[in-house]
């Protein structure tokens, strides 16, 4: 153990400077430095920036491949290390440098150094201003290459300041702090620069920083009072008994990193014997832009506020700010702004921008790829990274709120949810999960979890696998190393008890299951969809039966029996010409009145059993699918034979009302010619819910008269050309242009075959099954067109998207309903209303609009006087 004090250091620091100087070192050079953690690790970096030079700084646990690829691109002037690191590293000719390198605790260096001044230089005769650099830290780059944040003084100071106007104001003078993370991470900087205020610095033993007990025991022996760390190493430490009262802990705990859980959050904001901090801030804004004080914060998680001199953004895609509990991306300004990527110019221009907010000219912005909110208290909410987004078969995740559904688990600690691509073309959730102490056996099993999960989330949200780990792997700084998380074996999958397939129909299906899943055994009492299916898998396994069964299956008979046993029959009774009619049970139980969803424009009822979790558990819910997927089945080719076909359907299920209707797009339409036909018999409507439902479709009405005909050649072409508005960003141009060509000459089997080739429809699916979705589709948009709307006299709940841009938020039915028409809004807009988070929110003001038309009949009942006629004597 070896300490020094400021006295010896500053001269030891002073000597390293006068030799980097003689060296020919001046403002803006870099130079790098690849130490130990020790006493010259600390005299290295003091003496690089007296010098006036910007300290580059290089973990010896790196590969030499990204030691020499750093090296190249920082270009340093000199090199600083120690004996036992010069192996490490690659020869500076192996990086094209011809630099000196001095070693920091070598026999020679350390006398030539020793006969050095030991004064201060003086900045003003360097030349050195606050503009100059001081360091420049590499991270990460998506494109595999590391890229180099730079850093100026003035952005350090600015982060000194700060941190003794919130963390240290009423703290001791001088406090023990303990350096964590590497000096090859931001992190180190906020401890660094507390050597500007004269505290005690303890660098953390390598082999201590990723051991809970260890680190307790580092922090007591050696009295910390200040402590920076990530949430997962947090985690180990809480693990080990950090709040316990008996254990000597540290006054102040600086949290960053990585978001905070909700469970530690509430730890934490509890915590009697120290005081936490959440801070967050990205390398390119000076460490952090944002602090919260967790012992005034509120229930939910948060990043706090903007710290001295930093002004924070949340912004939309068109950079104008959202309003206050709407999500946008987090943009920085301010004082912390980092002046670039070295030697990447576009790269900078692309992530820092003017700041169209700053009266100063030179202002600039950084485009931080985080997304937040901000809340009604002033302070903001972290959502997650933008690439933390997944899309997943057409759908956005948050894969942050699936991890805060699953931590909120009975058995679960901490979780992580990751997409993962184990087989091309079949992106999946994957959740990890680490047992609480004194979990019960089997609270973590796939099934379990899965069971709770689907409570509260979408079909669509809820991971295909479940993986237990004793402890989450993590980076060389603190962090979770997601990329180490492992693939998930056949236990991580919910999986029911095993019977084997009986004959040949459910033996043929489970090798297609097998084939389609990536699952090695499948039992007859499986489920589709618990199995990792979805609704694009599903399609491909509609083709899969024609060609290996020669049977058409529609997809509403897979969404009504998902089980091998039971879509087997399906299968059986199909064969033998036995088919059923339109209407799928998506939840038959229930003590109240059904409720029947209509299917949207594309004719596919999936919406529904995405949003029955959310509706009320006691209203049984039922689906209606469009007529025309199967082979030989025609589309109906009008709104009043859909309602008509789907009302006998209905019928079956409930013969006589009150009746409850609701359909999305085009299937509020539909709902509504329902209501119109029920009401024509006089049966009674009790609810009819229009989700996001236009009034009138002129507008599809103008695009058939601009050269649009009924023909449906033109309309299939028409809706692949409408495909190219939803291609992947990363689509090669050529595909863009071949696909525009295809479409103008309507040539709609090259046009699929294209889009297969391009991997944006699946290859297994045959074209004429294409065709037919394709066709029902057509048939549907041109019933709209038909349609004349007429007036009834039942009561309209309209639940509107919040952030569609229109003219008239009612969608035209305030002028159809006057004052029969009930309006909500639902966040997002058309299609991701049906996404969470928003999809809850609709599911609950169904749940409560259909509560509400209940009580309005029951009251319309009570007012009403029944007249019998008088016998006869």
């Amino acid at each position: 153990e070896t300490s020094v004090s400021y006295g010896e250091l500053n001269a030891r620091a002073n000597r390293l400077a006068h030799t980097l100087i003689g060296l020919g070192v001046k403002p803006d050079d870099r130079v790098a430095i690849c130490v130990e953690r020790s006493v010259e690790m600390i005299v290295g970096l003091l003496g690089i920036l007296k010098a006036g030079g910007a300290y580059v700084p290089l973990d010896p646990s790196y590969p030499q491949e990204r030691l020499a690829c750093m090296l190249q691109d920082s270009t340093p002037v000199a090199l600083l290390t120690q004996t036992g690191m010069q192996e490490r590293l690659p020869a500076a000719a192996e990086a094209g440098l011809a630099i000196p390198v001095l070693l920091l605790d070598g026999a020679e260096d350390g006398a030539a150094m020793a006969r050095q001044a030991s004064h201060n230089p003086h900045p003003a005769q360097l030349g050195l201003t606050a503009r100059h650099l001081a360091y420049v830290i590499y991270t990460s780059g998506s494109t595999g290459v590391p890229k180099g944040v730079m850093v100026e003084h003035q952005s350090v100071l600015n982060l000194w300041i700060a941190l003794e106007q919130t963390v240290f104001l009423h703290r001791q003078k001088y406090s023990r702090i303990a350096l964590n993370a590497e000096i090859s991470f931001d992190a180190s900087i906020k401890v660094l620069v507390q050597l500007l205020s004269g505290h005690c610095i303890a660098p953390i033993p390598q082999s201590v920083r990723k051991d809970g007990a260890a680190l307790i025991q580092f922090i007591s022996e050696y009295k910390i009072d200040v402590f920076d760390c990530t949430p997962a190493q947090l985690e180990l430490m809480l693990f080990e008994g950090l709040l316990n009262k008996n254990i000597d802990s540290p006054k102040v705990v600086l949290v960053g990193g990585e978001a905070i859980s909700a469970a530690t959050w509430a730890k934490l904001r509890n915590a009697k014997n120290i005081h936490f901090y959440n801070l967050y801030g990205p390398t390119e804004c000076t460490v952090d832009a944002t602090i919260a004080d967790l012992k005034d914060s509120g229930e939910f998680s948060h990043i706090g506020r903007p710290i001295a001199n930093t002004q924070l953004y949340i912004l939309d895609a068109h950079l104008q700010p959202v309003p206050v509990g709407v999500t946008g991306e987090i943009y920085i300004g301010g004082a912390g702004v980092a002046r670039g990527y070295l030697n990447r110019p576009e790269l900078t221009a692309e992530r820092f921008l003017p700041d169209p907010f700053s009266a100063q000219a030179e202002a600039r912005l950084y485009k931080s790829g985080d997304l937040g909110r901000w809340l009604a208290d002033g302070n903001i909410e972290y959502v997650g990274r933008n690439d933390f987004q997944v899309k997943i078969r057409g759908f956005r995740i948050e894969l942050g709120e699936i991890e805060a559904r699953l931590a909120a688990c009975e058995g679960v600690r901490a979780a992580i949810v990751i997409a993962r691509e184990d087989q091309p073309g079949d992106k999946r959730l994957v959740a990890y999960v680490i047992a609480q102490a004194g979990a019960e056996e089997g609270a973590l099993s796939a099934t379990n979890l899965r069971e709770q999960l689907s409570a509260s989330l979408a079909e669509y949200m809820v991971p295909s696998a479940f993986v237990t780990l004793d402890a989450f792997p993590l980076t060389a700084n603190g962090k979770l190393d997601r990329k180490a998380l492992p693939a998930p074996d056949k236990s991580a999958v919910v999986s029911r008890a095993y019977e084997a397939p009986q004959g040949e129909i459910e033996e043929a299906l489970a090798q297609i299951w097998q084939d389609l899943l990536g699952l090695a055994r499948i039992g007859r009492h499986d489920h589709f969809f618990e199995m990792g299916g979805h609704s694009l898998m599903a399609v491909q396994l509609v083709s899969r039966l024609r060609q290996v069964l020669d049977v058409e299956v529609p997809l509403r008979d897979l969404f009504a029996q998902p089980t091998l046993a039971g879509l087997a029959t399906t299968i059986s009774n199909a064969m033998t010409a036995t088919r059923g009619g339109n209407l799928v049970p998506i939840r038959s139980e229930g003590g109240q009145r059904p409720l029947f969803l209509i299917h949207p424009g594309k004719g596919e009822i999936g919406y529904a059993r995405d949003i029955a979790p959310w509706i009320d558990a006691e209203i049984p819910i039922y689906g209606l699918a469009a007529r025309g997927f199967l082979s030989g089945e025609v589309p109906l080719a009008t709104v009043e034979e859909m309602a008509e076909c789907y009302l006998r359907e209905i019928r079956k299920v409930q013969p006589s009302g009150p009746y409850r209707l609701a359909g999305w797009s085009a299937g509020g339409t539909i709902a509504y010619e329902i209501a119109h036909q029920l009401i024509s018999v006089d049966e009674r409507v009790e609810f009819l819910g229009l989700i996001d439902t236009a009034s009138d479709y002129q507008f599809l009405r103008n695009a058939q008269s601009n050269g649009q005909s009924n023909n449906q050649e033109v309309g299939e072409a028409d809706e692949i050309a409408h495909l190219l508005a939803r291609l992947p960003e990363n689509t090669p141009l050529a595909i863009h242009s071949e696909l525009a060509a295809l479409a103008q000459a309507k040539e709609i089997d090259a046009m699929l075959r294209c889009c297969q080739v391009a991997e944006i429809l699946p290859q297994e699916i045959e074209v004429d099954l294409l065709r037919r979705y394709l066709a029902v589709t057509n048939a549907i948009t041109t019933a709209l067109c038909r349609y004349t709307r007429p007036q009834i006299s039942v009561p309209i709940t309209l639940f509107a998207a919040s952030v569609e841009h229109r003219l008239d938020a009612s969608l035209g039915w305030k002028y159809v309903a006057g004052h029969r028409l009930h309006m909500t809004q639902i966040g997002g807009n058309h299609f991701t209303m049906m996404q969470s988070p928003h999809i809850e929110t609709l599911g609950a003001a169904i749940s409560h609009a259909i509560a509400q038309a209940g009580q309005e009949i029951a009251h319309h009942r009570e007012h009403c006087v029944t007249i019998q006629p008088e016998r006869a004597a």
